[in-house]
């Protein structure tokens, strides 16, 4: 893993979502291969190149599975840093703040992180203002997990942990997917603020269940729609995304229009049409997007990306990258 692959990687992925008319993505980023900022750099640099706006998550991974197999052992050790490690370089990224791009600490799960790392990685994105994503619930080891260790569900270990004062507030979490939660878990969400975000083709995909939806949307809990794109072999837009739990759920006009409210980025808002949100707007010519705009910045004109030639650039170097051999593992 190389900061030149990770660059072109997110060049193409996030080409691919400007082509979707998507003007904005949130990342969680937890690749870093004991190389402190370096590829999460790539990752920013990026999307500026592109042209797409971004909220970077810097993920901790604080977890060691013992007895894991060997692919996955070697793996989890390029991801792990301690939760001091982890802020330290979060507060070093900082620097690459900026116009379109939003800089926050992110978490994995109950799973790959210690409740430690939790602490430290929510206690972090209210000292600065910024929101934090986690997985949660994504299948039915991460309660199972919470259970064995704690004697709570994985949203009443989150509660526990704001009882006892060991966190300072939750309602600037977003948990992802959410599968796996029951009633009073659904109730502890809507009650202290958080967010969840649904990713409901990949979960379906590696049959890991789906979400309730509509549940969600009858208790008034505020719902985002993301995508696992291309790792689930879908494609990346936010809008087939949305379509596809339209179908799943039975989803009525109403409901729909809640799976598109606005995201704050950076203290303004897109998504929203009115005073102070992001110029962000499409034009679209006998039905087929010719024309967009990120904060008024043009990005695409005739249906072709500003940035076309390097995300053109991306796709062959990627394609070259996968007709090489496999060094096998000994």
């Amino acid at each position: 893993m190389t900061d030149e692959r990770i660059y072109y990687a997110c060049v193409r992925a996030f080409g691919r979502m400007l082509a979707f008319g998507e003007t904005s993505v949130m990342v969680s980023f937890y690749c870093h291969n004991k190389s402190g900022n370096k590829l999460d750099k790539a990752v920013i640099r990026a999307a500026r190149d592109v042209g797409i706006r971004l909220y970077f998550g810097r993920m901790n991974y604080d977890v060691i599975t013992e007895g894991a197999y060997r692919g996955k052992h070697e793996s989890q050790l390029s991801y792990y840093e301690t939760p001091e490690e982890a802020e330290i370089n979060f507060a070093g990224l900082l620097s690459e703040e900026g116009p379109g791009v939003v800089i926050a600490p992110a978490l994995h799960s109950f799973h790959a992180n210690t409740l430690d790392g939790i602490i430290k990685g929510i206690n972090l994105g209210f000292e600065y203002g910024r929101k934090v994503q986690m997985h949660l619930s994504e299948d039915e080891g991460d309660v199972r997990l919470c259970l064995d260790n704690y004697g709570k569900r994985p949203v009443e270990v989150l509660k526990m942990l704001l009882d006892t004062g060991r966190i300072q507030n939750l309602d600037h979490v977003i948990l992802s997917d959410c599968v796996w939660t029951d009633k009073h878990e659904k109730e502890i969400i809507k009650d202290l603020g958080m967010s969840v975000v649904i990713n409901g083709r990949m979960n379906d995909r590696v049959k890991a269940g789906r979400a309730e939806v509509g549940k969600y949307l009858e208790m008034g809990i505020r719902l985002y729609v993301g995508t696992d794109g291309e790792a689930s072999n879908d494609d990346l837009s936010v809008r087939n995304e949305r379509d596809w739990l339209a179908g799943v759920h039975n989803l009525s006009n109403t409901e729909m229009e809640l799976l598109s409210c606005p995201f704050e980025m950076g203290g303004v808002k897109v998504g929203a049409v009115e005073a102070g949100a992001m110029g962000d707007f499409q034009l679209l010519r006998n039905g087929r997007l010719s024309e967009l705009y990120v904060g008024g910045r043009r990005v695409m004109c005739g249906g072709v990306l500003s940035s076309q030639n390097l995300v053109d650039e991306a796709e062959e170097y990627i394609s070259k990258i996968w007709r090489e051999p496999v060094q096998p593992v000994v």
